[in-house]
């Protein structure tokens, strides 16, 4: 980690890091709403199986991500064998994404765009929640201690990174100034 120039022009080591990833694959999963309980079953029984983490969007609605060819091709057959009538899934990966937030100062950053409680009580690893930053809609998820994913469409992806790049200039920012410059 190098150091980085904050907002009032001095120079300290980032605690917020920024970061796009590219997964395999971003799957989104409906339900009917009558069969909730059951399609909630079988696809954490299909995602522990497949070890993808499902993450909710709404009631009746999860996204998975894949990180792997390998895992894309293993959770697109078993979301096909095993989710049953009363469910469908749709390839989202064109259409969404993923931004990893991550550092000690974290929590604090993502405090100043999203408006609920990301406490380690309230919010453990693991928890997933749509929210908005700021005025654009995210679905955001505790994936370690000082690490959150945040998906949001793509098209509104620069404009998420910008608002994540200001709101970390108080703690320095190991990230590009733009999305488009990560290469």
């Amino acid at each position: 980690m190098s150091d980085v120039a904050n907002g009032a022009g001095r120079t300290r080591t980032p605690t917020v890091m920024l970061a796009a990833t590219l997964p395999a694959a971003i799957f989104l999963v409906l339900a009917s709403a009558k069969a909730h309980d059951a399609v909630a079953k079988r696809l954490m029984t299909i995602a522990s199986a497949v070890g993808v983490l499902p993450r909710s969007v709404g009631r009746d609605k999860w996204l998975i991500i894949a990180e792997t060819g390998a895992a894309t091709a293993k959770l697109r057959q078993s979301l096909a064998a095993g989710l049953g009538a009363e469910a469908s899934f749709l390839d989202q990966s064109d259409s969404r994404t993923v931004i990893v937030a991550d550092g000690p100062d974290v929590r604090e950053m993502l405090a100043k765009g999203i408006g609920m409680d990301l406490a380690p009580d309230s919010f453990p690893e693991g928890a997933s929640a749509m929210t908005a930053f700021g005025h654009l809609t995210v679905q955001v998820t505790r994936t370690a201690a000082n690490r959150y994913d945040l998906i949001v469409t793509s098209s509104f992806a620069d404009s998420l990174w910008e608002s994540l790049r200001e709101a970390s200039l108080e703690f320095g920012c190991d990230a590009p100034e733009k999305l488009t410059d990560l290469g």
